[in-house]
């Protein structure tokens, strides 16, 4: 059987991921951890797939018109 686990982030589904992965499924684990730091939790770099990378441009995007937003006339158009 293959199984599809997107998570944002580590939390208890990579060690879920790792245990389906033990009894013989195919896990693709999606998430924004890098695959290196996954792997030290257990998880095979084969049953791993990183976000990291594609999310990364939206974060920087995200600090810097969160910064600009320090400005009171653009506090408004900002959350």
């Amino acid at each position: 059987m293959i199984i599809n686990i997107a998570a944002s982030g580590r939390f208890h589904i990579c060690d879920l991921a790792r245990e389906l992965e033990k009894q013989g499924h195919t896990v693709r684990f999606y998430s924004y951890v890098p695959t290196k730091r996954l792997q030290t939790f257990g998880l095979k770099k084969k049953c791993s797939y990183s976000l990291f990378l594609a999310n990364a441009a939206s974060i920087s995007m995200y600090k810097i018109i969160k910064s600009l937003c320090l400005v009171n006339e653009i506090r408004m158009v900002c959350p």
